[in-house]
């Protein structure tokens, strides 16, 4: 695994890439973690085969910290950055896979990404304001999720709301992560939707010119069962969101091997010739 720094406009945007030589993937995570957050995919046979590139979003990880948190910590704003590194690295023919705030952030800029053939969802169903109280269950974190300077039993319960049991641990490797997070952000994002900054996502899936791989767990404590229910069938690769059984809202830490050989199928179609 390679890791690197990338300069923005932003500021410095740090990269994860695997050994992988074939076609490219750009990988986004969620709120709070960064691109760590992949490591098992990076490590592993998807990474082996395709070239695995996971970025964390400015004020995650190693990457600089917003200098404007009102106005760089926005959904759409995250998508743009994500523009930003395709552009940066010369992508041209590559593919796009988002996990929760990182799938939302793809779907409001994915007019922007031209040399796409296309992107998985996980976790991320395709929201507008409208739809936002439907979509999601009572915050399991009690607002932790939104809440600035955390410490350290507040971000071991955040973590362990994003896993199916946190009796397991899996959701250990997301500790480091969630406190290293900028603490300006999770109050930025949560202040930009009450402001309204967010796109009607299901209009912008709707324009995908290639089907969308969906994956959800069925054990998810942020999301309601059927969250995307109202997308058209034909719009999604095998006729809406994969449901992993057991798994919670980080997929790649309660399903590593299930949901990296989903993503792997989806790949072999979008990059198969005359795809």
């Amino acid at each position: 695994m390679r890791t690197s720094m990338l300069s923005l406009s932003c500021g410095q945007i740090e990269i994860l890439e695997s050994m992988g030589t074939g076609p490219a993937v750009l990988l986004c995570h969620g709120n709070s973690a960064a691109a760590e957050v992949f490591s098992d995919w990076l490590a592993g046979p998807l990474g082996a085969r395709y070239r695995l590139i996971a970025m964390s979003f400015p004020g995650h990880g190693a990457s600089t910290p917003a200098a404007d948190p009102a106005q760089d910590y926005t959904i759409a704003r995250l998508g743009e950055v994500a523009v930003e590194v395709v552009a940066a690295l010369g992508l041209h023919h590559y593919a796009l896979l988002g996990q929760s705030l990182g799938g939302h952030a793809l779907l409001e800029t994915l007019d922007c990404f031209a040399g796409a053939c296309g992107l998985v969802l996980l976790s991320a169903p395709p929201l507008s304001l409208d739809t936002l109280s439907e979509a999601f269950l009572p915050d399991p974190s009690g607002g932790l999720l939104f809440t600035g300077a955390l410490t350290s039993d507040e971000a071991r319960q955040l973590a362990g709301c994003f896993v199916a049991d946190p009796a397991a641990g899996t959701w250990q490797s997301l500790l480091p992560l969630i406190l290293r997070t900028d603490p300006a952000f999770r109050p930025a994002l949560l202040a930009s939707l009450q402001q309204g900054a967010m796109r009607d996502e299901r209009s912008c899936l709707a324009r995908a010119p290639w089907p969308v791989a969906g994956l959800c767990g069925s054990a998810d404590r942020f999301l309601r069962q059927g969250a995307a229910s109202a997308v058209p069938a034909d719009i999604w690769w095998r006729g809406g969101p994969v449901q992993l059984a057991g798994a919670g809202h980080a997929l790649q830490l309660d399903a590593p091997a299930a949901s990296a050989d989903l993503v792997a199928a989806y790949l072999a179609e979008r990059f198969a010739p005359g795809a």
